[in-house]
């Protein structure tokens, strides 16, 4: 640098210092992501756990999901059915509406059973 125009050492030497701060700390950023790198451990590992808890809140996502197809399908057979008893302003329950109601209260109790079952398990879930 002195042969390039540079005639005073001052700037040479805050310059050098600079540089050697800039090394250092490249190599200490280095060595803290080796070890950070060593101390989380394999790479496939990692991303097998991952995919295990992904794949977990998939599988909790599709059964809610289903769930609440179920206590949408259920009450959609119970409806038409209390429609028809209602419309034929009869106090006995006929079998063509009995057998609707009860099948359509089953899937529904079904479904919110299953919700309530899945929410709860996600929340008592142990964390990792």
């Amino acid at each position: 640098m002195l042969s390039n125009g540079i005639k005073a050492p001052v700037p040479l030497d805050e310059l050098e210092s600079h540089l050697r701060e800039q090394l250092a700390n490249r190599c200490v950023d280095q060595k803290i992501f080796n070890t950070a790198v060593g101390e989380l451990g394999n790479a496939h590992l990692l991303r097998s756990e991952f995919k295990k808890v992904n794949r977990n809140n998939m599988k909790r996502k599709i059964t809610i999901a289903v769930a609440v197809f179920a206590v949408l399908f259920g009450s959609s057979i119970i409806m038409p059915a209390l429609a028809q008893h209602n419309h034929r302003n009869a106090g006995i329950w006929a079998t063509d509406e009995v057998v609707p109601v009860l099948a359509g209260c089953m899937i529904a109790l079904a479904g919110i059973g299953t919700v309530g079952y899945t929410l709860k398990s996600r929340r008592n879930a142990p964390v990792a």
